[in-house]
């Protein structure tokens, strides 16, 4: 990444994140495979007034055979997440949608939970009321250069949660850190578009052709010898969406693991050939802490930290939430009977055009692209920038399985664009969120 040194300067005992850490990942991963992670601390002092007792934002770099990389990405994450921890002490006012009309984003766009979700017992949102008073701030909508007012929930990891904001759970997701305004955007879209496909993957029971293994890049195809020299196997999918964008789906199975026999991974973006890769590692990178963390709690509504879904359907005994990846469906859509291939190519070439295609595609879709400017003072001071990107007609991926959205249409419109019947909200998959 261009501009490494200067980001990497953010880092340390006096910067805004600390010090990336290398894990040892001897055992875990191949040699060649580098995992780092950087950490925020506690921002409470500069996220007053809104929120004294901010929790800590976490970065994770991985890469394979590039400590560097590996290390910049962690600082790079780690800042994305210190700039959505520092919400903004001006810029923010309190209204009613109703009373803002036309200069605010229409509400009925938003992910929603339905009311069969609503009404289980720990639930812990409730439905968006336009006419009580909650935080806003500006947005710029990326089609039309026009400012929109965006509730500030969909925005800031640590504002304060008014009753009336309690509609959604704060998510890093769309956040990015980067050079210029059209790499951060572009990074930003890539990941919304990586999450809605693992949304609609889980909750459709979406088949995915295999990806074929004689095509893989070279790096690929070593973790999956390594992984299966191990007792892993390692399932890839081409998870791309009506979006267009590459979607690589990572499912890795274990049977000598009872705590981490199902491991999931994604990645998407315009380099389709370390897209694979990048989904591998995603899904090993998980390994480790879910054999040392705690048992998640038995209790749905008790979930409080992101990976406890994960770890849920990380155990072995879960292996049948699986089958309709790995080949537990009613002939002709078994996976192994899809075509083998690999998401579609053709990246546009450079930040610009690369935003613009998505910006183009997403209008066909008639999709809303908002942006807001997050970069802190740090950040701007070193020559970087932080957005945040909304997307708001694409299914969030939640990580609390009492909250899952179903009641958003792009379950259904993304199902017929699939070729996939529309499922009633009964028949949609009622397990957890595998990724973390």
């Amino acid at each position: 990444m261009e501009g490494a040194s200067a980001l990497l300067d953010l880092a340390g005992p006096y910067g805004a994140v600390g010090r990336p850490r290398r894990v040892n990942t001897y055992g875990w991963m191949p040699n060649e495979c580098v995992l780092y992670t950087a950490s925020t601390g506690n921002p409470s002092a500069v996220t007053r007034p809104f929120r004294a007792d901010a929790r800590a934002g976490h970065g994770t770099g991985r890469a394979y055979g590039d400590p560097d990389r590996a290390r910049l990405l962690a600082v790079a994450e780690a800042l994305e997440r210190y700039a959505g921890l520092v919400a903004p002490e001006r810029g923010v006012i309190l209204a009613s949608a109703a009373e803002l009309g036309g200069d605010a984003l229409d509400l009925d766009l938003i992910a929603r939970c339905s009311p069969r979700e609503l009404r289980r017992p720990g639930c812990p949102v409730h439905a968006i009321d336009r006419t009580r008073p909650i935080r806003w701030t500006t947005a710029t909508d990326l089609r039309t250069g026009r400012p929109v007012l965006v509730p500030a929930v969909l925005v800031f990891l640590t504002f304060p949660e008014l009753d009336a904001e309690n509609f959604w759970i704060p998510i890093s997701t769309g956040c990015a850190v980067h050079r210029t305004v059209e790499a951060a955007a572009v990074n930003a879209l890539c990941e919304l578009i990586e999450r809605d496909a693992l949304a609609l993957t889980w909750l459709l029971r979406r088949p995915l052709p295999r990806l074929a293994e004689d095509r893989l890049p070279e790096p690929a195809r070593s973790i999956v010898a390594w992984c299966a020299d191990h007792g892993i196997a390692s399932f890839l999918y081409d998870a791309t969406t009506d979006v267009g964008v590459p979607v690589v789906y990572c499912l890795q199975t274990a049977e000598h693991a009872p705590r981490t026999g199902q491991l999931v991974g994604a990645a998407c973006g315009f380099d389709g050939a370390s897209l694979a890769e990048h989904a591998l590692m995603e899904a090993m990178g998980l390994r480790l802490g879910m054999e040392s963390r705690p048992a998640p709690p038995r209790r749905y509504a008790d979930h409080r930290v992101v990976d406890d879904g994960a770890a849920v359907m990380a155990a072995r005994a879960r292996r049948d939430a699986f089958g309709f990846l790995l080949g537990d469906l009613p002939a002709p859509h078994r996976p192994g009977d899809l075509p083998a291939s690999r998401p579609p190519g053709g990246d546009p070439g450079s930040d610009r055009a690369r935003l613009e295609f998505l910006l183009r595609r997403l209008a066909e879709l008639d999709m809303t692209v908002l942006l807001v400017d997050l970069t802190t003072r740090e950040l701007r001071d070193s020559g970087h920038v932080a957005v945040r990107v909304i997307v708001p007609e694409l299914q969030p991926m939640s990580a609390r399985p009492l909250v899952q959205y179903r009641a958003h249409p792009r379950l259904r419109t993304a199902a017929e664009r699939l070729g996939l019947p529309p499922l009633p909200e009964r028949r949609l998959n009622p397990y957890p969120q595998p990724m973390a």
